[in-house]
């Protein structure tokens, strides 16, 4: 296993997974243990020492297939449904089914189209997994060389000792960059920010934000927008 992979984490419905695994063969097992609330919906995280983490994409150990083998038998389908739904609305059999999220009030062309998108999603079976777990340490592999490569030029430089102990630290702006040794006044003055995005964020679901200033950067970049001790001000009247 590659040595800067921390743990795996499986996300499921229910979280029946709080605690990590040490490989991705333990979680894709987890996923694929029958009490698993729809394996076929979850996932698989890996959490490198770093602090980054990366998703191992579905398609890895989701298998799909088309609900639909042609336009034919969806539209064949679709008619059978929305005639169910306009004569009993909201009748329950209908979420024998499927797929009643479907909007039976737009055009069929459009509803069509949707269904063909739609596929029936399963976990692969056990006797794919040490394939599977192949093809993902590959994919790690690639991943994490990606992320050490850009972490060279990125902000935060980590010591030889530990992945955990930031060792220097370059303004995102002059691009300075402090050591604790050399300068332990301005290295503790650095302003970091690390935030976790969210499903709706504007810049790519679960991306992570992370920024690193100088103290004087930072008061020439955010120091109007900033409040000092709790009350607003602005750059010129903080001095340097």
């Amino acid at each position: 296993m590659n040595k800067h992979i921390l743990a795996f984490r499986v996300i499921d419905f229910r979280d029946r997974f709080p605690k990590p695994f040490d490989t991705f063969t333990q979680a894709l097992e987890a996923l694929q243990n029958p009490k698993v609330y729809m394996p076929e919906c979850g996932g698989i995280i890996c959490y490198l020492k770093n602090r980054q983490e990366i998703i191992i994409p579905r398609s890895f150990f989701i298998e799909s297939t088309p609900r639909f083998k042609d336009e034919q038998e969806a539209k064949n389908w679709l008619i059978e449904r929305n005639q169910v739904l306009e004569s009993s609305p909201g009748k329950s059999e209908v979420l024998a089914i499927g797929f009643d999220c479907l909007d039976f009030t737009r055009p069929l062309t459009e509803q069509v189209e949707e269904a063909l998108l739609q596929t029936d999603d399963e976990i692969v079976g056990e006797d794919k997994n040490e394939k599977v777990a192949k093809i993902t340490a590959q994919y790690l592999d690639e991943k994490i060389s990606d992320i050490i490569h850009e972490e060279g030029k990125r902000m935060r430089h980590y010591t030889k000792e530990t992945d955990d102990k930031v060792g220097a630290l370059t303004c995102a702006k002059c691009h300075k960059k402090v050591t604790h040794d050399s300068d332990c006044y301005e290295f503790d003055e650095f302003i970091s920010i690390s935030h976790h995005c969210g499903y709706t964020s504007i810049f790519e679901d679960k991306a992570k934000l992370t920024l690193d200033l100088c103290q004087r950067c930072f008061k020439e970049v955010c120091g109007e927008y900033m409040k000092l001790n709790g009350k607003p001000t602005t750059a010129t009247e903080i001095d340097d």
